[in-house]
């Protein structure tokens, strides 16, 4: 089952990379007047997505909860090299990144919120 989560984590993010250019080059080359505040929000969901799913694909972080203990266990490829290896060395960097990508999509859904607030109550007037 860990070797799944592994495997899918890095075909969800290569799906991810694919999807998120494509979605980068429509906001940046397909200019349009009506999207230009909007473009900038995008912008940083995309390269909050990308640095998440990134992070994700190398820690693939599992949960283990019980007895009033929390734990965040790497299961993926990463966990089973060597503690020499490139990509082992990577781990901790990649929670740090993975947590502040769960950090900043509450805080971009938050903008978003306010954004479309803005705008609407911009056209009631």
């Amino acid at each position: 089952m860990i070797l799944c989560l592994a495997i899918s984590s890095l075909l969800c993010f290569i799906l991810a990379l694919i999807l998120n250019f494509l979605l980068l080059f429509l906001l940046l080359f397909r200019p349009s007047t009506q999207l230009n505040g909007y473009r900038w929000i995008s912008i940083a969901f995309i390269v909050t997505s990308l640095y998440f799913s990134l992070a994700y694909s190398i820690i693939v972080p599992l949960w283990h909860a019980g007895d009033g203990l929390i734990l965040l266990i790497p299961v993926g490829f990463s966990s089973s090299l060597s503690s020499s290896s490139l990509l082992n060395c990577l781990i901790r960097p990649a929670f740090t990144l993975w947590h502040a990508g769960m950090m900043s999509t509450s805080f971009l859904v938050a903008s978003t919120f306010i954004y479309r607030y803005n705008i609407i109550c911009r056209l009631e007037k």
